[in-house]
């Protein structure tokens, strides 16, 4: 993708962690690497597709050592405000588009996501290329609970991760 040049985690970020590669993937798991030692964390994921023409790519976080991601995550974007009482934050509006055809690439930063701070922040930027359709899409927002973030999951609204890179970055 074209504009997968300028997603780049902020000077002085370290990787964290292996980038991970999703193949049919029913999602991508960040569960370890999440401490205090980092104020703030990227997460860059370019090129990724769908496996069909109707799922949406969303970011999940969880403050448990479970599958539990029914948090309120606050939402707010030029073209939508949207409370996600399921822990969903999600990282473009609408549909991809077209399986095969689309691809969607970003960065999302979490800051201070161990805090015990009632309120963690969450931006995002997107980019959806489907055909010769462009899309931008700038999300900021915060998750509304006092716990730590034990993990981060990505994973489409329906269907499966057909392909696509992921990396997690931690900055002091």
């Amino acid at each position: 993708m074209a504009n997968s040049a300028i997603l780049v985690p902020p000077q002085g970020s370290i990787q964290i962690g292996a980038t991970q590669t999703a193949s049919t993937s029913s999602s991508i798991v960040f569960s370890s690497g999440i401490t205090s030692s980092y104020s703030r964390y990227y997460f860059i994921f370019t090129d990724v597709a769908q496996t069909t023409s109707t799922p949406a790519l969303v970011f999940l976080l969880n403050a448990d050592t479970g599958s539990n991601y029914y948090y309120n995550i606050l939402q707010f974007a030029s073209t939508s405000n949207a409370a996600q009482n399921n822990g969903e934050f999600l990282l473009q509006y609408g549909n991809m588009g077209s399986a095969g055809t689309a691809h969607l690439s970003g960065i999302v930063e979490l800051i201070l996501p161990t805090s015990s701070d009632a309120y963690k922040m969450v931006s995002s930027k997107t980019f959806l290329r489907n055909g010769t359709t462009y899309q931008t899409v700038e999300n900021s927002g915060f998750y509304n609970n006092a716990s730590a973030i034990t993990s981060i999951t990505f994973e489409m609204t329906s269907s499966t991760i057909a392909n696509g890179t992921f990396s997690m970055f931690g900055l002091i």
